[in-house]
This record gives structure tokens, sequence and C-alpha cells, in this order.
């Protein structure tokens, strides 16, 4: 298994200082959800025409990868236009990740964490198939993340039955699916196994009824049942989703990101014992 952690941790860090960490702190990859609050990478001068091959020259110098390119793309939008504008930023994504050699590209079915609004199940399996040709065509995966509606995996997992594409898999947000699909770690694992390719990792507590977010080990979730699970079957991506970004009263990434991969390891011996 490789760690990485999400951009959204940091979001006022320069590139310099979000590579430099992950170095220091034996990070394998660093997931990018923006960067320095600018959420539309392809037009990130890190990736223009002239410095694409030194910002991937400098990464393998490093030898750190980017595990994954996260988009904003809501694939449940009914109004057109919107809709049109959110399959380009997916496509857009996903030729970029092409181009950095990078092998997954996020998308999102529904936009909260948790259940609300309808979703038209139709609406997303047409956007994950024309998103799938495209990413088949550049050898990248689009990722689905369990979130919302699809923190149901029975759900997710009829739906990935109708699309039936190769190209086109699962990222498990495992907090979100034992949260708000009140679902075992097992039994999304059981359900989702044979689509999943990522995974993001956080922890919470329920206080007064409201999710209230922890530093990794630090909140009630099973973190040790998910491991074993994972040590037997599972060699991908785990990257910390730590959402200071959207939630500004979050302890700082200095803090939260060296915490997530000390405590990571700590509960790998223990599983391993």
């Amino acid at each position: 298994m490789k760690l990485a952690f999400s951009t959204l941790a940091c979001p006022d860090w320069t590139w310099g200082e979000i590579q430099a960490t992950a170095v220091d702190l034996g990070y394998d990859g660093i997931e990018l959800r923006g960067l320095n609050r600018e959420y539309f990478l392809p037009d990130s001068p890190l990736f223009s025409a002239e410095n694409l091959e030194l910002t991937k020259k400098h990464l393998e110098k490093l030898r750190i990868q980017i595990s994954s390119l996260t988009t904003g793309s809501l694939l449940q939008i009914e109004d057109q236009e919107k809709r049109e504008g959110y399959i380009k930023e997916a496509i857009a994504y996903i030729k970029l990740a092409a181009a950095l050699g990078v092998k997954y590209v996020r998308v999102l079915g529904d936009i909260h964490p948790e259940p609300g609004v309808e979703v038209q199940d139709q609406l997303v399996r047409d956007a994950l198939v024309e998103l799938g040709d495209c990413a088949i065509d550049h050898r990248v995966y689009v990722l689905i993340e369990t979130n919302g509606a699809y923190t149901d995996s029975r759900r997710l997992s009829r739906l990935l039955e109708e699309v039936s594409h190769p190209a086109v898999g699962v990222l498990w947000d495992c907090h979100h699916t034992y949260r708000f699909g009140k679902e075992s770690f097992q039994e999304t694992w059981g359900i989702l196994k044979e689509h999943i390719k990522y995974l993001h990792l956080k922890d919470s507590v329920v206080e007064d009824g409201k999710i209230r977010y922890r530093l990794f080990g630090e909140g009630d979730l099973p973190l040790t049942e998910l491991l074993m699970i994972l040590q037997e079957e599972y060699q991908g991506w785990l990257s910390l989703e730590w959402v200071k970004a959207w939630e500004p009263e979050l302890e700082e990434p200095s803090l939260a990101i060296p915490h997530f991969i000390d405590a990571f390891h700590r509960l790998q011996r223990k599983v391993k014992r």
C-alpha cells in the first residue's frame, strides 16, 4: 500500500512546500485537488506546455508520484449547460492525467458527503460511460467516489454493472460509507472490492448528532478492522483527505499531515503483530 495526502489538507501551501513535506515525511505521493486555492488544475502554470516536463522530472528526482487528480465534476447535474461544463472539466483532467502519467481521475456522482436530494442514476451512468470512453483512450481510470447517494454500496454496485466499462472504477471514501451509508468496512469491501482502485481515509466522532472530523486514529472509526481487510487484498493508494480547505477550523496541515503517516504506521504495526 502507498500513502498520499490530498492538497485539500494544505490549501495555502506552495507547490514547493507540498513536495518538501511529502519527501521529508516519507509519503509516496500527493493527491492534487487544487493548488493555492485554484481548483482547475489544467490551467495551472505547473502543467503548461512549457513546464509540464520540468514538473514531471522534478517529481521523478524526488521519487514522489501524483497519486490522483481530483476534479469537482458533478455527474448528477440535470441542467444541460452546467452538465456539459462538468464533462468538459473531467475530460480536461483525463488529458492532463495522461500527460502526467497519473492513473486516476476522481469525479462525483453526488454533491455532498451525505445523502440528500434525489440523484438520477441514469444521468450519472451516461456521464460515466462518456468519460470512460475518453479515459480508456488515454489509459486512465475515471473513479466515482462513494459519497452522497453512493454511500449505499449496493446502489453504486448496480450502477457500475449498468456502466460496465473497463476504465470506470471506485474511489472508496471509507469514512462516508461507514458514517453515512451505515455500512461496516467488511460489508462495503465485499460489495465493491472488484471496482475499488483508490481509498480516501479520515476519522471522526459524532457529537450532538453532528459529525466532527478528528485526526486519524483519534475518532471512533474501527480503523484496525479496515486495515486488517486491506492488508490481505489491497495494494493501491491510501490518501489522507483532511478537508481543511472546506473546514478552516480543522487542525493545521503542519499537524494533520505528519500525524496521519505516523498514526497509520503505528496502526499497521499493531495489525501485523
